[in-house]
């Protein structure tokens, strides 16, 4: 039966509250609650029990959502703590509101957000585009695209947003890679980062009074400290990673960065290239010379022997021998 788009919303609501570790077993009060805030309007409990046995049974919807009461914990779960409505296919009524949406955000291509949206916005145009051309077909014979792999920690993307918004203090429960022990730090947000499909948080770090990068699949769980003033700082997030490739940052003045690539490597490094300041410095039939103006860290190193022999570090001289002695021991240890 057809459904309001307020409908499609509020199951987005239930499911993101379904998956809220912070706050597990949510009460019917406290879903219509989020539901209300959100739209802006009051729910009955009908309404979301309603929404409860769509999700669960409606075959048009296909979500077969394993929502269940606990009694011990009075409130509501996913029996199956993976589930999530977003990796359902869409259905008609959800693509029909997207198109919408894109026609607005594609009148805004004027505006500066727009083009941090881009990227994302030209991939759904394209793959709803393709759905319509192929209609009733199974779209995975004919076009396949990027999937970015589910990465953990991506539920507290929200809470630490709201964070940074409100001026929050959070505790973070941590535990690095190369850490037996889970650490626990006190950071006021600045800055979310994404980089290769992986979030990051970036604020000021109260033991080591300085700001820091924090990787959200090493989070084990935030909670808010108010009882700690949120610290202002000079810090500019529109700047802090602009002379940076990746999520490692340095301080002090970037360098250039002179790279000369191969004439087959050239062409892909000058449709997509490495960072927004690269420029072409010297164009021949054999090679293409590019600058980058960057602060030559782990992630640059790692794009620059991701290329092998297609390219040749001029300058710096100190960024050039780390390459060197990185590609020494890589073939001693093929040798």
């Amino acid at each position: 039966m057809p459904r309001s788009k307020e409908a499609y919303i509020r199951y987005r609501i239930i499911d993101a509250c379904l998956r809220n570790k912070h706050k597990p077993y949510p009460s019917l009060q406290e879903i219509i609650e989020v539901c209300t805030e959100k739209l802006g309007k009051a729910f009955s409990p009908s309404t979301i029990q309603k929404d409860f046995l769509a999700m669960r049974y409606d075959e048009e919807l296909g979500f077969r959502a394993p929502i269940k009461y606990c009694s011990t914990n009075r409130g509501y779960h996913y029996t199956d703590s993976n589930y999530t409505i977003s990796s359902i296919p869409l259905i008609e009524a959800e693509i029909n509101a997207l198109e919408f949406s894109l026609t607005i955000l594609s009148q805004l291509s004027s505006v500066e957000i727009y083009d941090h949206l881009a990227g994302a916005i030209n991939k759904i145009t394209n793959t709803l585009s393709v759905r319509r051309i192929l209609k009733d077909e199974n779209a995975e014979k004919y076009i396949q695209i990027e999937k970015a792999p589910s990465q953990k920690g991506n539920e507290y993307l929200e809470p630490i947003l709201e964070a940074i918004m409100y001026h929050k203090v959070l505790c973070i429960s941590y535990k690095p890679f190369y850490a037996d022990k889970v650490q626990e730090h006190i950071v006021h947000p600045y800055l979310l980062k994404e980089y290769h499909n992986r979030w990051y948080i970036v604020g000021f770090q109260e033991y080591g009074q300085m700001i820091k990068t924090f990787a959200f699949d090493r989070f084990v769980s935030i909670t808010d400290k108010p009882d700690i003033n949120y610290r202002k700082n000079d810090f500019a997030p529109e700047v802090y990673y602009k002379n940076t490739v990746g999520i490692t940052f340095f301080q002090g003045d970037p360098l250039e960065v002179i790279l000369k690539f191969d004439r087959e490597q050239a062409q892909y490094v000058l449709t997509q290239p490495l960072h927004e300041s690269q420029v072409i410095k010297d164009e021949t039939k054999d090679h293409t010379i590019i600058s980058l103006r960057v602060h030559p860290n782990y992630e640059l190193q790692s794009i620059i022997l991701g290329y092998g022999n297609a390219v040749e570090v001029l300058e710096p001289t100190k960024l050039r021998n780390q390459i060197k002695e990185m590609l020494d021991n890589t073939s001693q240890m093929y040798a």
